[in-house]
């Protein structure tokens, strides 16, 4: 690896010593944030670019002489500059675009702008959130969040109103590599599964991978979540306000010194969000409970950040959190978790070089208890560190891509089986890890081959993982793609995939003594999954989008832990073999003041034990939402919003019969005719498991909101909503015993108030 990337260095900086280039930012001239994805053309010429996240570009090749520049980018205003390259000149310059007042006349540029990036990206099952989506869809507690967000993406499953995971086409929560700032986050989702611990009002972008990723991203077999925040705003404070019946929060940013003239600045953001609905959800819902709905739970969340920025598009960045999650579904378990980390980022952009330098080093632990009246708590706890050093090289739309790291981890694990059988395992993971990937683009196509290098040293196990994502540009509004790569892990989740409502979610790192189907030990606990994507994109015209991909992912072992253990030579875990497949279908349509989108997945994951075959408790074979807004009013300031989501039944096991289980408290001398046994429930045979389904899942959504502008910075926003407006009762589980039923989320309409100064 060392040989390839000083091969890399040199061919790079030999580039750049023989090529003309223009680069810059561009930047909001209100915040002065930057901002991604917008499209840079030069008029007259072939060459473009498209920002990259922190929103640089670089042109290659330039002829002196004098261009006209023309920059667009969703919800600003277009901007044209004349710009003149002089052969004795590096230039490096910023581009501050002024946001538009309203997005009524935004249709036209985000078509163009959205155009460019399809046919100039390989754009393989990955979704680009911005926080004005989260913002605008019908909310469960009258609080936009990500993770509800996310639940509307094709391809996305999470298990009901009360669960607290995300599974990305047919993966296990635990295949998802979470990032936030760069720090790696192993558990997003708050237990009762309505809330993230992401803020909506620190977002800045937001990149979903469900399958297909490259090289640049590892250590996950199946899906990515990067969330990257703002940084605080340099003009001025500012202060947001969002307080509703769950919860309520405060954000905060501005500078702690800002220098105009010479654009560098110290800034700072501060959010914190709490929940009160163990108290409020008495009085405005009693009706819930009465139904059986466990609404009381707590949380709270803090994030902060501090960012230091240079004249040249350099800054450091410094991002540290604290979540804390309490849940209660039943009065003899209570479940508790927390996330805290701390991490350092940075973009170093040379003077006289198109390559982009960043780096980060971070740490996080994260840990989960449950405390039950009858056995003893079930408790799991990681934590470790990440970091990396990454180049980027950019010519117009063209990007080298390489990099190194490593990753530690040091994960617990205590449970019992329901057979009381105890469980204990303790272990640490080193992982080292190189990269390479290149983009590149012509009129026709991109090409982005890469190609990971995995190593992990407590095992000494190499891992050669390639990938390529290839598009190909029919014409320009018709667009083929395709994707392929080989991933690997050393983490699982301590919830098996036998569990149908489980928020211990845990994670632990995979153990050298699980066993396979045929009772053999695993030689290699690494898990394996290999990626297949094919697809296409036609742009029906302005308005309209459509994306279709077909995928197949396939898992040589997910280790599980072992939910049958009834005596102590059983082994504590598992391997399975995997597979999940589908297809998903996405549309948008959007006029000046309305939007409609439809996403639609049809898919099937197994799991393969032995003899025996069986679908996971978050396998959903069809799943339907359909998200619609409208603008009205004087200046757009009333918005309308509704989702509708439908989903077929999730797999369950069926009872076959009661009988009496002993536990011979009286030991050898006990007289088991005499003893009084517990109520026991046999499921059958493993032939039997998961063969019933759950009824369908369908739930309406819909809120009104109106924004007055109180001042020149003061804006006040009211919103009413009602989650499952026709109250649908849908199911969440039947205790198998007393044969009660339990729902999910019942009728809740909701008021909620915005302050932004």
């Amino acid at each position: 690896m060392r040989p390839l990337l000083i091969i890399v260095l040199l061919l790079t900086f030999g580039n750049i010593a023989l090529a003309q280039s223009f680069k810059g930012f561009v930047i909001d001239k209100t915040t002065r944030e930057s901002i991604p994805y917008a499209n840079v053309k030069l008029v007259g010429t072939n060459k473009g670019a498209i920002t990259s996240d922190n929103g640089y570009f670089s042109l290659g090749n330039m002829q002196t002489g004098s261009y006209e520049l023309v920059i667009t980018s969703i919800g600003y205003d277009t901007l044209r500059e004349t710009i003149i390259i002089k052969s004795e000149e590096a230039q490096n310059r910023k581009f501050f675009m002024t946001p538009v007042v309203a997005e009524q006349k935004t249709v036209t540029i985000r078509s163009r702008t959205d155009r460019v990036l399809r046919q100039t990206t390989a754009n393989i099952s990955n979704y680009r959130v911005n926080p004005q989506q989260v913002s605008k869809l019908p909310s469960i507690g009258g609080s936009s969040d990500l993770v509800q967000y996310l639940s509307v993406l094709p391809g996305v499953i999470n298990n009901g109103d009360q669960g607290g995971q995300v599974y990305f086409r047919g993966g296990t929560s635990a295949q998802n590599l979470n990032l936030l700032d760069g720090i790696v986050i192993y558990n997003p989702y708050h237990s009762v599964g309505l809330y993230s611990v992401f803020e909506t009002d620190i977002l800045k972008s937001v990149d979903v991978y469900t399958a297909g990723f490259n090289a640049d991203y590892g250590s996950r077999a199946s899906g990515v979540l990067d969330v990257k925040t703002k940084d605080g705003t340099k003009g001025k404070t500012n202060l947001n306000l969002n307080a509703g019946p769950f919860v309520a929060s405060a954000t905060v940013d501005g500078p702690l010194y800002f220098n105009k003239d010479k654009d560098n600045s110290l800034t700072y953001l501060l959010s914190v969000r709490g929940s009160y609905l163990d108290q409020v959800a008495p009085k405005l819902y009693p009706y819930a409970e009465q139904n059986g709905t466990n609404l009381p739970y707590k949380m709270l969340d803090v994030i902060g950040k501090v960012t230091l920025a240079g004249t040249g598009g350099s800054k450091i960045g410094l991002t540290g959190f604290n979540f804390t999650d309490e849940a209660a579904l039943s009065n003899d378990a209570i479940f508790r978790w927390y996330n805290t980390g701390f991490g350092g980022n940075f973009s170093l952009v040379p003077a006289s070089s198109n390559v982009v330098i960043t780096g980060t080093l971070a740490t996080s632990t994260y840990q989960i208890t449950v405390d039950e009246e009858t056995s003893l708590p079930r408790k799991a706890s990681i934590n470790g560190f990440n970091g990396g050093l990454n180049f980027s090289y950019f010519n117009n739309n063209n990007e080298l891509k390489y990099g190194i790291g490593a990753i530690g981890n040091s994960a617990n694990f205590t449970a019992r089986s329901p057979n009381l059988i105890l469980t204990d395992l303790e272990a640490n993971n080193t992982e080292i890890f190189g990269y390479i990937k290149y983009r590149a683009v012509n009129t026709r196509w991109v090409v982005e081959p890469g190609f990971r290098l995995q190593y992990y040293a407590s095992l000494n196990v190499f891992s050669p993982e390639p990938r390529l994502a290839i598009k190909y540009n029919v014409d320009e509004n018709i667009r083929i793609k395709g994707a392929a790569g080989l991933y690997s892990q050393n983490l699982f989740s301590t919830t098996s995939d036998r569990d149908v409502v489980s928020l211990f979610n845990g994670y632990a790192i995979s153990p050298d003594n699980a066993r396979d189907g045929n009772g053999n030990k695993v030689s290699n606990p690494i898990q394996l999954a290999r990626h297949f994507v094919f697809g296409g994109e036609w742009d029906v015209n302005d308005r309209l989008q459509l994306n279709a991909e077909a995928y197949l992912k396939e898992y040589n072992q997910v280790i599980n832990y072992n939910r049958e253990k009834t005596s102590i030579s059983d082994p504590d875990y598992i391997a399975e073999e995997g597979i999940a497949y589908g297809i998903d279908l996405f549309a948008r349509y959007s006029l000046d003041d309305s939007y409609l989108q439809v996403g639609y997945s049809i898919a099937r994951v197994n799991r393969t034990f032995g003899d025996n075959t069986y679908a996971p408790a978050f396998d959903r074979r069809h799943n339907l939402n359909m998200l619609a807004g409208h603008s009205f009013g004087r200046n757009k300031s009333w918005d309308f919003n509704i989702r509708w989501a439908l989903g077929s039944g999730f797999p369950f096991t069926q009872t076959v019969a009661f009988y009496e289980q002993l536990n011979f408290g009286g030991g050898v001398d006990g007289n088991p005719i005499n003893s009084n046994g517990q109520l026991g429930i046999y499921y059958g045979t493993n032939a039997d498991f998961n063969r019933g389904r759950l009824p369908y899942y369908h739930r309406l959504d819909a809120s009104i909101k109106k924004n007055f502008k109180l001042s020149k910075h003061a804006k006040l926003g009211i919103s009413a909503g009602v989650t499952n407006a026709y109250n649908r009762a849908n199911l969440f589980y039947i205790d198998r015993v007393s044969q009660r039923r339990f729902d999910q989320l019942p009728i809740l309409p909701t008021l909620s108030m915005n302050i932004s100064l």
